[in-house]
């Protein structure tokens, strides 16, 4: 019996992995979320729940987190060990609450809930919160990804844990029942599908558009990639001559806004005349203004910013709100820098800004603006959603190249394009960039290392969905109800 749970452990984990964050399965997510549920609905003691929960997503987030090896072994092993407390907070709170006792339905709402309200603390804490192993994000592929676009992303995370605790306990405990209840389930599914999603109309002035993101490459991946910062710079003024070129013979179509992606000027243009020069000739010569990513110098710190570049002038629009601990600032510098050597590629830190990313082109639409981390939070997502009539994301993923971190992060992108019902345009230095459809799927790619442009028209966004209203909402009020049930228990416990 322990060689068996030790057993189902480890294919949990594996398959969570190998579905949700190296190659895209969500069966085998599903199925590992249900291996999940049975060993902890079977677990004899609290203690064996906890520990089986955090074993199991300590190797899925372990093994899925890969990528975190090109910063170090111990950042690797320090996110999968939180992602991991944050699920045996889960299992604790459902033992808590004495879930096993419950009706499968109540269970079932009660363990989606649960999920969801330790998903939302771990977006927000500690440094700010590490969400990148969401179960929704581990979903993006799956037929249920349509429910982001109704309740939001954060519901996904509830619908998917909800059918898998439902399924799993009916199965296990209700097997004359089952068969007529699951497939009443599915076909509510299927039918779900097909019905209009409640939206609400916008103001637009335009009703199409034309992004040309350039991928203009960096000359080495890895943490070392941005130090021949005028070779980067290089590379996408170069990839905006040829896409030019191309517009001249009529190969593509004209833009109304060329987009670099993040970290394509670590020059700073405000400081350095001749690169603003530049990017003035360059807008006139392609009649478009350019969006880029630039790395600006103030005082003692830097400032990862979007800066417009038109034949006239150069402007800050944004300024990145979401900062990436140890990786754009340091916690705690004084007493890590004398530990860890590697911080030394970290001598400055960077200063996170606090106006939304929506910025006005040409005053004929406004682009709401992400900035490669932000991606993966439902904040950022919800300050540009009312006002954006496209949606923008400069990445830089160099210092990741050649693993699976720009594949994760462009699924987590797709779910959000499904959540708005719009497309998404992404522009990464060294790759993947891509043109995202509002189902999610990907109209264009550019691979890897490939230094080109994606020139995309776009409809855009007349209305938001339900899911962009109600997302954070949701959440909110599920967290809610889960935290008074905390307090609940505890009061029961202190008077009982």
């Amino acid at each position: 019996m322990i060689f068996l749970r030790i057993l189902l452990t480890a294919i949990a984990g594996w398959s969570i992995a190998n579905g949700g964050s190296v190659e895209p399965n969500w069966v085998l997510v599903s199925l590992g979320l249900c291996f999940w549920w049975y060993l902890f609905s079977t677990a004899s003691s609290t203690r064996l729940a906890v520990v089986e929960s955090v074993l199991i997503w300590f190797l899925s987030s372990y093994l899925g987190l890969d990528w975190l090896t090109v910063i170090g072994e111990d950042a690797r092993f320090a996110l999968s060990l939180l992602v991991a407390l944050g699920w045996g907070l889960i299992a604790w709170l459902l033992r808590q609450f004495d879930v096993n006792s419950l009706g499968n339905l109540r269970a079932a709402i009660l363990a989606g809930g649960v999920v969801v309200f330790v998903e939302f603390l771990a977006g927000r804490y500690p440094f700010g919160g590490f969400s990148w192993f969401r179960v929704s994000y581990l979903l993006a592929d799956s037929p249920l990804a349509f429910v982001s676009a109704w309740f939001g992303v954060g519901f996904l995370s509830f619908f998917t844990v909800f059918l898998a605790v439902f399924l799993v306990n009916h199965v296990s405990h209700r097997k004359n029942e089952s068969f007529i209840q699951i497939s009443f389930v599915l076909m509510i599914i299927a039918v779900w599908q097909f019905i209009p999603i409640p939206n609400f109309d916008r103001d637009v002035t335009a009703a199409r558009m034309n992004v040309l993101a350039i991928q203009g490459g960096v000359p080495r991946v890895g943490l070392d990639f941005n130090s021949q910062r005028a070779a980067v710079l290089n590379n996408h003024v170069q990839g905006t001559i040829l896409a030019d070129i191309d517009i001249s013979t009529e190969l593509i179509s004209k833009p109304d806004l060329v987009l670099w992606p993040e970290n394509a000027s670590d020059i700073d243009p405000f400081i350095t005349s001749g690169v603003s020069n530049l990017l003035q000739q360059l807008a006139k010569r392609i009649d478009a203004p350019i969006l880029l990513g630039a790395v600006l110098r103030e005082n003692d710190y830097l400032r990862n910013a979007s800066v417009l570049a038109t034949d006239k002038s150069i402007e800050t629009v944004y300024i990145k709100q979401k900062l990436v601990p140890f990786g754009e600032y340091l916690p705690f510098r004084s007493y890590l820098e004398k530990w860890i050597n590697r911080f030394e590629k970290l001598p400055t830190d960077f200063k996170a800004g606090e106006v939304r990313g929506i910025v006005s082109i040409n005053s004929d639409f406004d682009a709401g603006v992400l900035i490669c981390y932000e991606v993966a939070y439902d904040k950022y997502w919800e300050q540009i959603s009312k006002d954006a009539d496209v949606f923008l994301v400069q990445t830089n993923n160099a210092t990741y190249g050649k693993t699976t971190q720009p594949f994760q992060q462009m699924r987590i992108t797709s779910l959000y394009a499904i959540q708005e019902k719009s497309p998404v345009v992404v522009a990464s230095t060294s790759g993947i960039s891509a043109v995202i459809n509002s189902d999610g799927s990907i109209k264009d790619m550019a691979p890897e290392f490939q230094s080109t442009y994606l020139s995309a028209d776009l409809d855009l966004r007349s209305y938001r969905t339900l899911g962009s209203v109600v997302n954070l909402p949701l959440q909110y009020l599920l967290s809610l109800w889960i935290f008074l049930k905390v307090l609940m228990s505890l009061f029961r416990r202190k008077n009982g």
